[in-house]
């Protein structure tokens, strides 16, 4: 393990952002705001969501998402950090009744702790 960082923003990897953010956004354009997610420039300036075109492919998508700490941010208080060339990496969750079913595959590519 490299780091650990508490009460963290979330970046959405180039993955998820794929596979999960544009469609979603694509299909409700409120998702973003449900969500609690924000987009902002690669330095970080916020960018309003009604200025983005939607239609880029994720390939040349100009911007990041990210989610500031929080209740409802994705990867709970606490998140382990370790080098690995997937962003995969340890976190808690705000969604602790995962952890009472049998299937576990909630996550994308990352692995959800019950107890950080």
């Amino acid at each position: 393990m490299e780091s650990l960082e508490i009460s963290h923003e979330w970046t959405i990897s180039p993955n998820i952002l794929k596979k999960d953010i544009l469609p979603a956004v694509r299909r409700n354009r409120g998702y973003l705001r449900k969500k609690g997610l924000q987009v902002v420039t690669h330095r970080g300036k916020p960018v309003s969501p009604r200025a983005v075109n939607w239609r880029v492919s994720s390939k040349n998508f100009p911007y990041l998402i990210r989610q500031p700490p929080g209740a409802r941010n994705a990867l709970g208080r606490i998140k382990f950090m370790f080098p690995n060339r997937y962003s995969a990496y340890l976190h808690d969750t705000p969604n602790r009744k995962l952890f009472g079913r049998s299937k576990r595959l909630f996550s994308s590519g990352c692995v959800r702790v019950e107890y950080p």
